[in-house]
């Protein structure tokens, strides 16, 4: 396993939440009581002996997006959750004491190498290098038996996911839901936010994917072939076969977990998924917020579920992102702890 000097990880101390957290007298805001890593204990320790079931980590990056032509942002998206989820009430309905504050993936020197870069190649490389510091925290949060709940950063980040928890599963292959626009199935054409399930495929950490809330104008022709290529591998439901049949969140959540049967499932919520939601893929089609909320509730109750990744969110001035995030990492906890 990897000792805490190995793994690229910045951790916070409760000094700098306290300066997001606004206290009040006779109340107590998740800021105030949420775990934190020590830097002087070995970090396999700390999470075995931690008495709570999930891990928060942040991964600051935009370069996964920008090496798929996408925007730029997703960097910032962490740092605005937190102000966001500090400052929630740690009361009945969620129990700070039970989420790890792991903290961030040290990025800020492949940060510097991307700014300003246009040649994908040299993004794509970078991206490379990201995807080896994030599987091994995966890996040992996984092993550890608690589930890692991972905020900010491209979808790129989905592939690190899955092989860091097939590692943490002792090389166990994992079934994937992605409730995205985009398949991101693209070709093994170097890392980036449009390839994660491609490479996670290729190198066998996944073994059943299912996308929901697909684009048919949104996902090229090769993808399309792809997902109807393998009946074992794939099973997809589109935005528009929800318009036309009238779908409910019910019977998309019930055909898609009878896919997974028992297996170990990741979940990856794209907030480019969710219409309006300030993103690196901003779009005015999809899923309400609370029709998210309902869906991931849906899909959790089965207790497969290894991590949760909620991706490409980026922080805006005139949408709340952090505090959608906030939401949706506070009903994870609430339906997958009960």
């Amino acid at each position: 396993m990897h000792s805490m000097a190995v793994l690229a990880l910045d951790l916070l101390s409760r000094e700098k939440l306290l300066k997001w957290t606004n206290t009040r007298e006779g109340e107590t805001k998740v800021g105030q009581q949420i775990g934190l890593l020590s830097p002087d204990v070995d970090i396999e320790i700390q999470l075995r002996q931690f008495g709570g079931s999930y891990c928060l980590l942040g991964i600051p990056e935009d370069i996964g997006p920008r090496a798929n032509a996408g925007k730029g942002g997703a960097e910032k998206m962490f740092a605005d959750f937190l102000g966001y989820f500090c400052n929630m009430q740690h009361n009945e309905f969620l129990d700070a004491t039970a989420i790890l504050l792991l903290g961030s993936v040290k990025t800020s020197d492949l940060t510097k190498k991307a700014a300003g870069e246009t040649d994908v190649h040299l993004l794509r490389d970078l991206v490379n290098e990201l995807d080896n510091r994030v599987f091994p925290i995966i890996e040992q949060v996984v092993a550890a038996g608690k589930i890692p709940i991972v905020i900010g950063g491209g979808h790129n980040n989905a592939y690190p996911l899955l092989k860091g928890s097939y590692l943490g599963l002792g090389k166990t292959p994992l079934g994937c839901i992605n409730i995205d626009p985009h398949a991101d199935l693209r070709q093994l054409e170097g890392r980036h936010s449009g390839n994660g399930f491609s490479y996670a495929i290729a190198n066998g950490y996944l073994d059943k994917y299912h996308p929901i809330g697909l684009h048919q104008n949104y996902n090229n022709q090769y993808i399309w072939d792809k997902l109807k290529s393998d009946q074992q591998l794939f099973r997809f439901i589109t935005n528009e076969d929800i318009l036309d049949n009238d779908l409910s969140l019910n019977s998309i959540a019930s055909k898609t977990l009878k896919f997974f049967k028992d297996m170990p499932v990741g979940l990856e919520i794209d907030i480019d998924g969710i219409r309006f939601a300030e993103s690196s893929a901003k779009t005015p089609v999809g899923f309400s917020e609370n029709k998210v909320r309902k869906l991931m509730r849906l899909l959790t109750g089965n207790k497969n579920i290894v991590y949760l990744n909620l991706s490409e969110g980026i922080p805006s001035p005139n949408y709340q992102t952090g505090k959608l995030l906030a939401y949706l990492v506070s009903d994870f906890i609430r339906v997958t702890s009960l």
